[in-house]
């Protein structure tokens, strides 16, 4: 006969055990997401200050990456800004309505990447693995036990 000691153990392995297996896909996402090959932002440029001459090592800067943001009544109209990223070798550029374009932004421009969207996911594992690890400790502390493996009959020390 389960005592009740016994039985809160089994909760609480169950309970750290179920953390651990659903942080394992957001684990997964983030490695996936780790080991491709990202954009990179070269250089990020206002429509307005480029025609309006205030910043000429932009301009330079663009030209010599083969960006041809004229006219800027085109610049202006697309968004107002102009960002140029290195992504496989190439040099790819586009603009955007907001200083504030990231990876996610990219993809949606670009075909050939796709971001993995592990915010998320992020926010998953910083709560559940702790929990686990959590639930391990409480099991050692309040019952002379770590339970790893909540399906093994629990050793309590009386």
């Amino acid at each position: 006969m389960t005592t009740m000691k016994e039985r809160i153990s089994n909760v609480i392995a169950w309970v750290g055990l179920s953390c651990l297996i659903l942080s394992l896909p957001a684990t997964a996402f983030m490695t996936i997401d780790a080991l491709q090959t990202h954009p990179k932002k070269v250089l990020y440029t206002s429509c307005a200050v480029l025609e309006a001459g205030g910043s000429p090592y932009d301009a330079m800067q663009l030209e010599q990456l083969g960006v041809n943001w004229r006219p800027a009544s085109t610049c202006e109209r697309s968004g107002g800004w102009v960002h140029v990223w290195s992504y496989k070798g190439e040099i790819r550029w586009n603009y955007y309505y907001t200083v504030w374009m990231d990876r996610k932004e990219f993809a949606e421009y670009y075909d050939d990447y796709t971001s993995v969207r592990f915010e998320k996911y992020f926010s998953l594992i910083k709560w559940l693995l702790p929990l686990w690890l959590i639930s391990i400790v409480i099991n050692y502390i309040l019952f002379g036990s770590a339970r790893l493996f909540p399906w093994k009959k629990a050793v309590i020390n009386e």
